[in-house]
């Protein structure tokens, strides 16, 4: 009988394994991990869309939905990607921001095991945490979901009163990338495309919303410009912007109306560093007729 006691088993796979981040604000260095890739020494693969939306909607509101709709598209393209080619370099990410991490090696029992390990050690919103969500009653979460926004419901209101044929465009659902989710567009046609967003009456709290919801509707309209590039022009792809008038300014800034003008052009900013149009608005009206002439105009 071996009286020495036996080593424990080497774990059955090598792999090596990737975070995938995004940079929710271009250029800030905050980066959140959506996903973790991991291909083993014998060739298999493994892609994993790690966020939990509880989570995320728990954190950021109506946001947190549409963050977690953009991740997995990015994760499904990547999955295409390395199931296509079995390796992780030269995958372009459907929108701007979203960039692979270091390089790491890991031992597991299997693939699902080293996904796990590097969930813990890169993802604060990631799956395993979900247990510790089950403390949180369902009121937190409908308290922090936004509810549909008024503003392009008057839009779409506006334009089916002048023109009816259009009122099928508006909360279309699309599928960009093969094996990704439904994404939705506030107004969606084979000639033009439209997100609306609205600047309105906000604390410190609904600004930050206000200011991730555009940009999350800015994300989506990347997504389309980046993969529909030979069906409907740059051009006409674009974010329609209501802002309030000058006596509405001081009532929304709390008398600090150069905060409301640094807050536009961080948007204009960031709608130009992923090549996309911001059109102004100061009324409905104005939202809806420039619908109905780009509409008519094609």
């Amino acid at each position: 009988m071996n009286k020495y006691p036996k080593f424990p088993a080497t774990p059955a796979v090598s792999a090596k394994w990737w975070p995938v981040q995004i940079e929710p604000i271009i250029g800030s260095g905050e980066l959140i991990t959506i996903g973790i890739a991991a291909i083993s020494d014998d060739g298999n693969n493994l892609v994993s869309s790690i966020l939990s939306e509880t989570a995320l909607i728990c954190a950021f509101g109506e946001n947190g939905k549409s963050f977690f709709n953009l991740a997995e598209l990015c994760i499904a393209s990547l999955n295409k990607f390395i199931s296509e080619n079995n390796v992780i370099e030269n995958w372009n990410p459907p929108i701007t921001g979203v960039i692979v991490g270091k390089q790491r090696d890991a031992l597991g029992d299997d693939l699902e095991s080293i996904v796990n390990i590097a969930t813990q050690m890169t993802a604060s919103f990631g799956r395993l945490a979900e247990k510790r969500e089950e403390v949180l009653v369902a009121d937190s979460i409908e308290e922090k979901t936004v509810i549909k926004d008024k503003f392009i419901k008057k839009v779409k209101q506006y334009v089916i009163k002048n023109r009816p044929e259009y009122s099928r465009n508006f909360g279309v659902k699309r599928k960009l990338i093969q094996g990704g989710m439904d994404i939705c567009f506030d107004y969606f046609s084979n000639y033009y495309v439209a997100n609306l967003s609205e600047i309105t009456k906000f604390n410190s709290r609904s600004l930050n919303t206000m200011l991730g919801s555009t940009r999350q509707r800015l994300w989506v309209l990347e997504v389309l410009r980046e993969t529909w590039t030979n069906i409907i022009p740059n051009e006409r792809i674009e974010l329609i912007l209501k802002k309030p008038n000058i006596n509405e300014i001081k009532n929304i800034m709390d008398s600090n109306p150069a905060l409301f003008q640094e807050i536009v052009y961080e948007l204009k900013e960031e709608a130009k560093s992923r090549q996309l149009n911001i059109y102004e608005v100061q009324s409905v009206s104005e939202a809806s007729e420039r619908i109905i002439s780009m509409e008519d105009a094609a």
